[in-house]
This record gives C-alpha cells, structure tokens and sequence, in this order.
C-alpha cells in the first residue's frame, strides 16, 4: 500500500473530529508513555470514549504551540 506524503497526512489529520493515540504517536514522534503522562499532568487534554482514549485535533495543536512557545523562551 502507497503511504500517503506527509502534507496530505496532516490535512486528512486535520478534517478527522479526533486521533486516536496512535495517530498522535505518529504525528508527533513521542511515545505512548508519554503521551498519556501528558494526559495526567493536564498539558494534553484527552476525550475517553469508553475504553478509547483520543485527542481532539485542536487541542494537540494547542499543545504543539504551547510547547514551541516554551522552547523559545
């Protein structure tokens, strides 16, 4: 199967109402552990559907600018 250019995975990203960890994973090259220690301390908001945990697009880019915004100070 054909892998899609990034630029044409950030859009199909973008028009999705959430990421599943997985996709977060992907998108920002940290890992699970992480991902979910960014839940508990409060700094990436998650939406648990049942046993589904998935993160809504706008709050991972939130986050993105929060903590670019961090590394520049």
């Amino acid at each position: 199967m054909a892998q899609l250019p990034p630029r044409r995975k950030a859009e199909q990203m973008e028009n999705k109402f959430l990421l599943s960890v997985d996709e977060v994973m992907a998108a920002t090259g940290l890992g699970r552990t992480t991902i979910f220690s960014l839940f508990k301390s409060g700094k990436l908001k998650a939406v648990k559907i049942g046993a589904r945990t998935f993160v809504r697009p706008e709050d991972l880019r939130t986050f993105i600018d929060a903590a670019a915004e961090r590394s520049a100070a």
